[in-house]
């Protein structure tokens, strides 16, 4: 939907003779008007929106302002937290080439896998899979540590999301490990 469709929607819900409020910080607008009844009205859109956010009739023209007020300043706050993400992602990540990577997963048992990564670009990296050497405390339970170099699987390029971050399948992400041995379980 173009920009001007977006505008034609919305004018066709709003009452005639609404007066339209703006915010600086934000995308967001709001019309002001008095229903037929006489009441103070209000009603709100943000981004591209075709439905309004809130349209609503207040008791006192005081209540709509302060209403108003209140949407416009959570408008600011969303804006800003677009922003950051987008300046994050613009910024790239964290991840370097040998960097070691943990996926905890499992349902009634706790695996784990660990991937080095072995290429970077902007937005993506390459890891292999590696093995693990792993220690139990006595069955079917322990701790187990990554042996970089020592891969066991293909390379897979994978995009990093904005926590830094890897999806390895529909199951497994995996994130940077942080040093420590990691607890694992098996119960079959």
């Amino acid at each position: 939907m173009t920009t001007t469709t977006v505008e034609q929607v919305r004018a066709a819900q709003v009452p005639v003779g609404a007066l339209k409020i703006t915010a600086k910080n934000s995308d967001a607008v709001v019309f002001v008007y008095t229903n037929a009844a006489g009441h103070p009205c209000a009603m709100g859109f943000a981004g591209r929106r075709t439905k309004p956010d809130f349209r609503i009739r207040y008791m006192s023209a005081a209540g709509r302002e302060k209403a108003v007020t209140t949407y416009f300043a959570s408008a600011a706050g969303i804006a800003a937290r677009k922003a950051e993400v987008k300046a994050k992602a613009k910024a790239g990540h964290k991840l370097m080439v040998g960097h070691i990577l943990c996926a905890s997963w499992g349902y009634e048992q706790t695996n784990v896998d660990w991937y080095e990564v072995v290429r970077v670009t902007t937005s993506s990296v390459e890891v292999r899979k590696i093995k693990g050497n792993v220690t139990d405390d006595g069955g079917d339970r322990g701790q187990c540590v990554p042996m970089a170099g020592e891969f066991v699987g293909e390379a897979m390029l994978r995009r990093v999301n904005q926590w830094g971050s890897v999806r390895i399948d529909s199951s497994r992400s995996a994130s940077l490990w942080e040093g420590r041995p990691v607890y694992w379980s098996s119960y079959h």
